[in-house]
């Protein structure tokens, strides 16, 4: 399995599906932080560890699908929240094997 090279990639994926877009943090997790993602996906995200999405609404700006250090709290916090910043590697093909996933929108 191949990881989303980065967040302008993942951009152009859901741009190549026809008028879709990065989805927002609230499509992932419309319960808020330390809450389960979203459902509707056929990956256990707590299984995976730690995984990044890209969100909409700020170019380079990710949220935590799975787990940081299998801490479950960690789960819907943003990369903001739990480093401070931007990852280096969101604009990068680094970090691949922690992201995996990505949802696409239509808005």
């Amino acid at each position: 399995m191949v990881g989303v090279a980065s967040y302008e990639d993942a951009e152009a994926f859901c741009e190549g599906l026809g008028e879709k877009h990065i989805c927002p943090y609230e499509a992932y997790c419309p319960h808020g932080p330390g809450m389960n993602p979203n459902g509707g996906h056929s990956a256990d995200f707590n299984s995976e560890g730690e995984q990044w999405a890209p969100i909409s609404g700020k170019s380079n700006a990710w949220v935590m699908i799975g787990r940081k250090h299998d801490n479950s709290a960690t789960t819907c916090l943003t990369y903001e929240q739990l480093e401070g910043g931007e990852p280096d590697w969101g604009l990068t093909t680094d970090n691949q094997g922690a992201k995996f996933h990505i949802q696409c929108c239509s808005y």
